[in-house]
């Protein structure tokens, strides 16, 4: 999206905010639109500020040579790209203060002339006003200036303006150093997530770096706005000390004494609760989000093994102690609010009760009293923002320790590039033991040892070489070292070339064909046109609904296994590489396709280039240049084929292979017309179609109030909030109406000694500090229930989501709401319900006061209320829209860095780091755009505000020789208040309206709690057990024609009439888009369906999803563990003996790797599985299902990534431990074993079965599928 004008500020726009006041005005009119803003001062892109970081990287690269002297700080590089804002910003802010400490001073002269003026014409001298001359001494502390109201007045009214345009000025200049600060921490941590060790990404996972975009950046920027008051806050202290010890005397001693009691107090409570606390609280609230994550990955698997109450749990686990540490931070927030409130009462009563006790027999005067009692204000402030302060700082220390050890973290290794004159593009490993450490990479055993030993590889140019072993053994993990992934403990390494790699499970970027294949090269249509050509994807786009422009779901949901991996290689061919490291791409292709991308790539696309293939297919064996053979122990035997095979191992591991003979012939995916003669099925999965996200319009609706209120504990708790801060608000107003009354020595016409005036005025005061401790703890409880309630609606509406729901959107989407939209009800939403709650009370108040004191000035508060209603009116609006917006243009930056992080080893090898940041900088760019006009409608409406209160105390001050005030103490009062009371609305109005903001949050969160489509029950009360059904498995097709959300209007199944008997093993064949997944997806009802599927003659519509789901076992292609431990994946609920466990293991020959780990079935699983290989994932998965005899067996390509001699036990596994059992297997390779491991073929074309017998009469079949499937090979 270009954007046709650019933000212009002007010195007036500067000042004012006017480049705000079109948006403002939009956002009333229509539903605001990115392309409405005009685009961000070049100083606030990425662009302007990416260079920022770069000299403090630079030198702790220097550092880490030597490590001598002190490390270099990002704190200081910040610092000195922000330098000249900060002193610019620190002088207005000094300038405001003065003026604001002018104020009351200006304030006691009016007050003076008031009762100078009412002392005059007391004489009831005609003209005795005119000729009065001012007082030349003291009256009260200090000397009247001038006479004239109307000087007075203006004075007054230049101050207030002055402190207005300064004070707003300032924050704009620190918001933007702040928000300049936030992009660069942003930047910085995506591009470093790129770089960081593998062998650090089990402590900085996923969740964890989401944090840090999310939550750590956005805590550093908040307290960078604030840093002003650390001496700004001392300084207003020493200030109103200074003018109150004129006014007061000594007796400000008292209030000093207090006033640094409470500063004790705040120095006990900050380590206690909030400095212990934090650290662990973003430390369970990065487990949290982990699991959440892991949860989004592995969550049709969940599905499948009905584990979604488990992994709810576990979650809500985790979150229960996530909110003990919140709830102690609460604690320290809440003692910062009371202590606050305590310097704010404490201070002002000790003073004026020792100066009302020195001064027995004087009158208690309003010249003195209400001009001390406005610059109390200014004392006290520091002290009620300092805990906001406080929490921030502390805070954002903790965030920042975060981001700096993940910045300072190890970089991945950069093998060292060696030219050589004779040996172009080649590799070299030396002496050689490499580790587990790696989180990227499949082919990793998590062994207390080497991985691979004492390697010497020399691989010449243009050679091509298969690397081939048994599963576990380490193919990956070569691969992986060489690309400098791999932890190595000795030798050496060096590659001279350019790298493309494909990993086993391919990996895609969301977007479409053709940018997965470009991968951010520049477009040329002849080799764009051969990558296409040589992976046999002509067909595969033909059939797309946009061809080569067709987007791809997130991970390539929308395609197949082999349509990625042919992707993938598309992409390896185009980037025109030295070197290709594949890691066993053919696994997942057909004979005829994988022979003809062999021939068609291998051969002949990328002829004279260096290839490394890992790969269990024997026949390509002899093709090859050279062979590394990885033995179990991770030796390797290298050589020609000729060679190898006078090797009894690789002898044997070969004869095991041979056996198996026609090991890849397979259906064909897209390149044969389907027999029915219908139209080819799209080529594309229609599961994975990428919604939009909603967005609401409009204002934040009832329903999400209601909604707060009812996670707040309900009315109950408001009717008991409502009582308590009445009774405090009464005794507020009685201190204060006290005073007046004080001044005047008169109650109920008697006057009164000066002790029954203080021990009422103290009395009141503590009654007051009382109600607003228990209404502090009321509103903390509800915090907490609120954020409990929220966490676990939002989770659980999630957990019941059906699977397609899932696959319509982005996981990046779903964090933005479990990691940004909790946060704010977590931490942002506690300010703006403290402000709110507190202003509201204290505006009654204020209201009451001077309703009491100066009745008239509330006729002029009306339109006042009214024009801020009118400017409230847009700047909400604006705010909502622009915080609605802000949530959804994160989600992609959330997704891209997710998507980024996982395809980190792709990403590097194809040296596109680079790339992939400039993606995310102008993702961030994007999602920085709302966030930045959202400031400046913030900074728009608080001018425009204070400018309207600054006009009503205008008016009171130039009334104060208007003979409708009776006293000193009535003016003294009104002025007092009416300052208060236009900021305390200010307040209000605004606190309402930053609720409102962010109650958009509270609004997603509702969306998911209440707005989701559910699966449904997941037990019904009719439902049998698992003893009673299904006792033989007995499955029935009736006429079923099934339905993806996103197609509804093309069957993925049509009519489909199948009978599969007690224990009949059947074999589902047929080309990519016939409809193989889906005859699974729909026994498990992960899609919509008409017609009768029974099992045991009882419809499966009929029982609830976990009784269906419990009732088979599912062994996938994409195996995905949860975190957890070997022996939590065998047995999740711990229903086996640790021999039963073994005993699995062994017969899928797993034992003795696990009886070889440290913790043996105690190692613990980590982020997804990732520290085994994909084979050894899949043999737990066969483990399992031993353990858990089913009746039923559900599996989709289940042996695709172990090797021939594996697969042969499994298979023999199967046929010994699973008589009688129900067996459906669809497969993307066969083998001769099909003719005797399976009693029918089941061939689907088109979403219609085309062909289902057993597979020797389909052979004998004139013109049958299957017989062409089969004899593919020969």
């Amino acid at each position: 999206m270009v954007k046709t004008a650019t933000v212009r500020l002007d010195p007036w726009s500067f000042v004012s905010f006017a480049w705000m006041t079109r948006i403002v005005m939009e956002s009333n009119k229509k539903q605001l639109d990115p392309a409405d803003f005009p685009a961000l001062p070049t100083e606030n892109l990425v662009a302007g500020t990416i260079h920022w970081p770069q000299h403090f990287l630079d030198e702790y690269k220097e550092y880490e040579k030597h490590r001598q002297g002190k490390p270099p700080t990002l704190f200081g590089a910040l610092i000195g790209e922000i330098r000249l804002n900060v002193y610019l910003s620190g002088l207005l802010y000094f300038l405001h203060i003065v003026c604001m400490v002018g104020i009351p001073l200006v304030l006691q002269q009016v007050i003076n002339l008031a009762e100078f003026y009412g002392t005059v014409m007391q004489m009831n001298v005609p003209g005795l006003w005119e000729l009065a001359p001012i007082p030349n001494h003291f009256i009260k502390g200090f000397p009247l200036i001038t006479k004239s109201a109307w000087s007075l007045a203006f004075l007054i009214l230049g101050l207030k303006l002055s402190a207005t345009l300064l004070g707003r000025t300032k924050d704009f200049i620190i918001k933007c150093s702040a928000f300049n600060i936030r992009t660069v921490l942003i930047n910085v941590v995506a591009k470093k997530a790129l770089t960081v060790s593998s062998s650090e990404s089990n402590e900085f996972s996923n969740g964890f770096i989401l944090n840090l975009i999310n939550v750590d950046c956005e805590a550093v920027s908040i307290f960078a706005e604030q840093v002003h008051e650390l001496w700004a806050l001392p300084l207003q202290l020493v200030l109103a000390t200074a003018l109150l010890a004129v006014m007061l005397g000594s007796s400000i001693g008292a209030g000093v004494g207090a006033l640094f009691l409470s500063l004790l107090l705040l120095g006990i409570t900050v380590p206690v609760f909030i400095i212990s606390s934090l650290p662990n609280f973003y430390k369970e609230n990065d487990a949290r989000v982990k699991l959440i994550r892991d949860m989004l990955d592995g969550v049709r698997l969940i599905k499948i093994r009905c584990l979604s109450l488990s992994v709810e749990q576990k979650i809500k686990d985790i979150r229960q102690t996530q909110l003990y540490w919140l709830a102690r931070i609460l604690y320290g927030v809440i003692s910062f609010v009371i202590i606050g409130q305590l310097a704010n009462y404490l201070p002002q009563a000790s003073a004026f009760t020792l100066f009302a006790i020195r001064n027995v027999g004087e009158n208690f005067d309003a010249g003195i009293i209400f001009p001390c009692t406005s610059l109390f204000t200014i004392l006290v402030n520091p002290m009620i923002q300092l805990p906001q302060t406080l929490m921030s700082m502390f805070t954002a220390i903790t965030s920042w320790n975060r981001i700096y050890n993940f910045l300072i973290a190890p970089d991945h290794e950069i093998i060292p590039d060696e030219p050589s004159e004779t040996l172009a593009s080649s590799t070299e490993i030396d002496e050689e033991d490499y580790n587990e450490k790696s989180k990227y990479y499949d082919d990793i055993p998590i062994l207390p040892k080497p991985v691979l030993v004492n390697l010497n590889l020399h691989i010449q140019k243009g050679q091509f070489v298969a690397i081939i072993g048994p599963v576990g053994c380490g193919k990956s993990s070569l691969l992986s070292a060489i690309l400098g992934d791999l932890e190595m403990g000795s030798g050496q390494i060096a590659v001279n070339g350019s790298i493309a790699y494909c990993t086993q499970q391919a990996w895609i970027q969301t977007g479409t064909v053709e940018e997965n294949v470009l991968f951010g090269n520049p477009l040329n249509q002849e080799k764009l046109d051969l990558a296409v050509t040589c992976t046999c994807l002509q067909s595969d786009l033909a059939n797309m609904p946009s061809g080569i422009k067709t987007v791809l779901g997130e991970k390539g949901t929308s395609v197949s296994g082999g349509q990625k991996t042919r992707i993938a290689l598309a992409r390896a061919v185009y980037s025109e590489a030295d070197i290709y490291l594949l890691d066993d791409p053919l696994s997942s292709l057909d004979a005829r396709v994988s022979r003809t991308v062999f021939n068609d790539c291998f051969k002949t696309a990328l002829k004279g280039k260096t290839i490394l293939l890992a790969t269990h297919n024997h026949d390509i064996l002899k093709e090859t240049d050279h062979i590394i053979f990885i033995h179990k122990s991770g030796t390797i035997s290298q050589g020609t084929h000729n060679q190898l095979m006078k090797k009894k191992e690789f002898n044997d591991f070969v004869t095991i292979i041979e056996s198996n003979k026609l090991s890849h012939s397979s259906v064909i995916e897209n390149h044969q017309v389907s027999k029915s003669g219908g139209s080819v099925q799209n080529a594309m999965d229609q599961r994975g179609i990428i919604a939009d996200e909603e967005m609401e319009v409009g204002n934040v609706k009832r329903e999400t109030y209601l909604a707060y209120i009812n996670a707040c504990g309900g009315w109950s708790i408001v009717s008991i909030l409502v009582t308590v801060i009445i009774l405090k608000e009464s005794a507020t107003i009685l201190s204060y109406q006290w005073l007046t009354w004080w001044t005047d020595n008169i109650l109920l016409g008697e006057s009164h000694d000066v002790y029954f005036w203080i021990g009422w005025y103290n009395g009141l005061i503590w009654m007051a500090i009382f109600f607003l401790t228990i209404m502090n703890f009321i509103v903390h409880s509800a915090i907490l229930k609120s954020t409990k309630s929220f966490h676990e609606m939002a989770l659980k509406g999630v957990m019941n989501a059906p699977i397609w729901w899932f696959e319509s959107q982005q996981i990046g989407r779903i964090m933005n709401r479990f990691t940004k939209d909790m946060a704010a009800i977590d931490q942002r939403m506690i300010t703006p319900v403290f402000q709110f709650i507190g202003g509201v009370g204290a505006l009654c108040s204020i209201a009451v006061i001077l309703a009491i004191n100066a009745p008239w000035l509330l006729v002029g508060v009306v339109p006042l209320t009214g024009m801020y209603l009118y400017v409230l009116r847009y700047y909400r609006s604006a705010m909502r829209q622009l915080k609605r917006l802000e949530s959804v243009q994160r989600s992609p930056l959330n997704s891209h860095i997710c998507e980024a992080i996982e395809g980190v080893s792709t990403i590097r090898a194809f040296n596109k780091e680079s790339f992939f940041c400039e993606t995310t900088n102008k993702l961030l760019d994007i999602s920085n755009s709302p966030i930045f006009f959202k400031m400046g409608a913030e900074l728009w409406v608080i001018l425009r505000l204070e400018i309207l209160s600054s006009l009503l105390v205008f008016v009171l001050a130039s009334q104060c020789t208007n003979p409708n005030f009776i006293s000193s103490s009535a003016i003294g009062i009104a002025l007092i208040y009416t300052n208060p009371l236009t900021s305390t609305l200010n307040l209000v109005l605004q606190s309402a309206a930053n609720l409102e903001t962010e109650m958009v949050c509270v609004e997603r969160l509702v969306e998911y709690s209440e707005k989701l489509p559910l699966e449904g029950e997941q037990r019904l009360p009719s439902d049998p057990s698992k003893e009673e059904w299904p006792l033989q498995g007995t499955i029935e097709f009736k006429g079923v024609s099934a339905f993806y959300k996103s197609n509804l209007e093309r069957p993925a199944l049509n009519l489909v009439n199948l009978t599969v008997t007690n224990g009949e093993r059947i074999c589902v064949v047929g080309r990519t888009g016939s409809g193989k997944s889906t005859l699974i997806s729909v026994l498990m009802r992960f899609v919509d369906k008409k017609g009768d599927v029974c099992i045991d003659g009882r419809e499966i519509e009929s029982v609830g999803f976990q009784t269906l789901r419990e009732a088979m076992e599912v062994i996938p292609q994409d195996i995905y563990l949860f975190s957890g431990t070997l022996r939590t994946t065998l047995d999740r609920n711990g229903v086996f003996s640790d021999e039963q466990l073994w005993s699995s293991l062994e017969s899928v020959g797993m034992k003795k790797f696990v009886a070889n780990l440290e913790q043996k079935l105690d190692t613990p699983i980590e982020n997804g599985g990732s520290n085994l290989s994909l084979g050894q994932r899949q043999l737990l998965y066969f483990a399992r299902m031993l353990l858990l005899k089913p009746k039923i067996i559900l599996m989709d390509e289940a042996t695709s990534s172990v090797d021939p001699e594996t697969e042969t036990t499994l298979r023999q596994v199967i046929k010994e431990q699973f008589v009688g059992t129900t067996i459906i297997a669809v497969l993307h390779r066969l083998q001769t074993s099909v003719l005797e491991d399976f009693d029918k073929i089941l061939v689907m074309d088109a979403g219609i079965v085309a062909e289902f017998d057993a597979p020797r009469v389909l052979l004998e079949r004139k013109g049958s599928l299957f017989a062409g499937y089969y004899n593919a090979h020969s």
